[in-house]
């Protein structure tokens, strides 16, 4: 075999093996983001019975810091519609309203570009509050479209204190969101899944790689 046709299987193992490297690294992305899915729904079912706490809105959040806006919006809304299955009142016109509301949690999470608590609760009641008028409004809009929009300020009034436990319990929530992600990243062992091929679908977030940058520095 001459050197020209070694060098070229050569390129062509290394290819192979980039692309299998490749495949195991969107297989483990697959599964963090289904059981992200998996464990909102399921922690929204056990909390049911405390009226607007949820942990939806911070693994929201959390998704798409790590994975991007578009993967963040996925786990929100599909956690979200699931969990209607497991919870009373179930699904409903209303479940389009819930869906684009926890949606944006995700989506809002992935322009979150450090680790800092303080963008992070922002983003968290900046979630919060777009939930809270699309759910809302779609309570006004059973009054008709005309008096449903004057009586949204009514509706915000009315849930005041369930908009404002929603917004605390949701804090609360996000506050072990950079714990949860440094476990995640040691436990998993995917620290280079979020430095490269999170970054290779023009949809990401920076989070990890700023932070990785930063403890290998010190």
């Amino acid at each position: 075999m001459s050197q020209r046709q070694k060098t070229r299987q050569k390129k062509k193992q290394e290819v192979v093996q980039v692309q299998v490297q490749k495949q195991e690294k969107i297989q483990k992305q697959l599964i963090l983001l289904l059981a992200f899915t998996v464990a909102a729904a399921l922690g929204r079912a056990a909390l049911q019975g405390v009226p607007s706490v949820e942990p939806i809105t911070a693994l929201a959040v959390l998704s798409g810091m790590l994975f991007g806006r578009k993967k963040g919006a996925a786990v929100g809304a599909s956690s979200f519609y699931l969990s209607n299955f497991l919870v009373w009142g179930g699904q409903g016109p209303w479940t389009i309203f819930q869906v684009f509301g926890a949606g944006m949690a995700g989506f809002l999470g992935g322009f979150l570009k450090k680790r800092s608590l303080i963008p992070l609760m922002v983003v968290t009641v900046a979630a919060t509050l777009i939930f809270e008028l699309s759910v809302n409004l779609w309570w006004s809009l059973q009054f008709g479209l005309l008096f449903g929009i004057f009586s949204l300020p009514l509706a915000f009034i009315t849930s005041l204190p369930f908009f404002l436990t929603h917004i605390v319990t949701n804090i609360a929530f996000v506050m072990g969101v950079p714990r949860f992600a440094k476990f995640i990243e040691n436990r998993f062992k995917v620290t280079d899944i979020f430095s490269s091929v999170f970054r290779s679908d023009g949809d990401n977030s920076t989070f990890f790689g700023s932070w990785t940058r930063r403890r290998g520095s010190a």
